[in-house]
């Protein structure tokens, strides 16, 4: 007996008599199995990825256990069918039923479960770090029901309330929220959010977020810059001057000596400030666009040759035979022959922020490339799919599934049914309308 169970979240919903569907299921199941005579029996979830795992003379517990951690597929797969097993039976709550098309003809038994149909969840938190520094945050509050829901909405930073709010949601609506993290990144290393009163299904009431990969880039420049790259760094949001070497991550060096080896550090080194009298105008035209873009107001770009030698991503500015930036992966450094003395005022920030961009692109398996690669947003999601625990249609048994089956043996898999669940889109925090802090007290 090959039992089919379409997974997802809906099953760990608390019906109304306090147990939980997939307790439902499984006493169904177990008591569908006796009825049959006790034949040997396998669960397959239909999410693609988990093996059938055989079931036989499992209890009701058991069998509730292992149905209720059947809740994280994002899509339905229709299973492949042995052409040794000719029954098939359905598990299913209806929530999702739908997405399996085709796939769906066939079943000798088909054994629904659940009641409960309202649901409100934690649908998206997500966190940018703006131009300023500001740490800005959204919420959104998803409502699967049918019918409205009032939900009171809590955001922390670690242990403390930065946002209120109660909130009204209309069936099948979402509301935000938009607020700021007082303290700054490092107030923000861990947003959480959470809906009370509780519901029914109590595993998308509450959500996390880590905010590690926006937390500015400690950072060490070397006492040989000029204090136009010091100022840039500075100002630089994504960064973080740091006092001492051991602290850094992120080096900036200006010295004329190569840096010394550093496994913790990347180094971009400004091989220009050591070498004034060897710089030389540079075409405009051999600078990347988007760098070519901000040199475009200034007077023309002075460079220092380097080196001809063999970097593992290409050239990011000039070319192969004329560098005049490049990465070494290997070294964990980038060498900046373009000088930063003798420029336009705010060249230097600019030039900075271009090649803090490039650090994904010049080390693509650092764990600096969250931190310097984007500003956000980050997102953690829920699909609102998983949220949906109101019963839907189930296909008809066909009492003739089994012998038409075993008439004609399939020689594969079915063909697959996919549908992808569908992840709420954090919109532009500009379009909201809420305030930034709610006037009601946390708590």
């Amino acid at each position: 007996m090959q039992v089919e169970l379409i997974p997802g979240m809906s099953w760990r919903t608390m019906e109304a008599d306090g147990q939980s569907r997939a307790e439902h299921a499984a006493a169904a199941l177990a008591a569908a199995l006796a009825n049959s005579g006790h034949p040997p029996a396998v669960l397959t979830p239909l999410d693609g990825e988990t093996r059938p795992m055989p079931i036989t003379g499992l209890g009701v517990s058991e069998l509730a256990r292992r149905i209720g951690a059947m809740d994280n597929a994002a899509s339905i797969v229709a299973a492949p069918i042995s052409t040794g097993e000719a029954r098939r039976w359905l598990l299913a709550d209806g929530t999702r039923a739908a997405a399996l098309g085709a796939a769906a003809l066939g079943y000798e038994q088909v054994i629904g479960v659940g009641t409960g149909t309202e649901n409100s969840g934690i649908a998206a938190l997500s966190l940018r770090r703006a131009a300023d520094g500001r740490m800005q945050g959204s919420v959104q509050v998803y409502n699967a029901g049918r019918a409205l829901a009032q939900r009171r909405v809590v955001v922390r930073a670690g242990d403390v309330p930065i946002g209120d709010w109660r909130v009204k949601i209309p069936p099948e609506q979402a509301e935000a929220m938009v607020f700021d993290v007082p303290g700054g990144a490092s107030a923000a290393a861990t947003l959480s959010a959470r809906i009370s009163p509780a519901d029914a299904l109590t595993s998308d009431d509450a959500l996390r977020l880590d905010a590690a990969p926006l937390t500015p880039l400690p950072t060490r420049v070397g006492p040989d810059c000029p204090a136009a790259l010091v100022a840039a760094a500075a100002a630089n949001s994504r960064l973080a001057l740091a006092s001492a070497e051991a602290d850094a991550a992120l080096l900036l060096h200006c010295a004329a000596a190569p840096p010394s080896a550093d496994g913790a550090a990347v180094v971009i080194w400004f091989q220009a400030e050591a070498a004034a009298s060897s710089t030389r105008a540079v075409p405009l035209g051999s600078l990347p666009p988007e760098l070519r873009r901000r040199y475009a107001m200034s007077a023309p770009p002075r460079a220092t040759p380097l080196a001809a030698g063999r970097a593992e991503t290409g050239p990011l500015a000039g070319s192969a035979a004329a560098p005049l930036v490049r990465a070494l992966p290997e070294a964990q450094r980038i060498d900046c022959g373009l000088a930063l003395t003798g420029v336009t005022a705010g060249l230097p920030a600019l030039l900075l922020d271009w090649l803090l961009d490039q650090v994904p692109r010049a080390f693509p398996r650092s764990n600096l490339v969250a931190h310097v690669g984007s500003a956000g947003p980050i997102t953690a999601a829920i699909p609102i799919e998983q949220m949906r625990i109101a019963p839907g249609p189930l296909p008809s048994p066909d009492a003739d599934a089994g012998a038409r089956m075993q008439q004609q043996p399939h020689d594969g898999p079915r063909l697959a049914a996919l549908i992808a669940a569908l992840l709420l889109l954090l919109p532009e925090l500009g379009r909201f309308s809420k305030p930034a802090f709610s006037s009601a007290a946390p708590g």
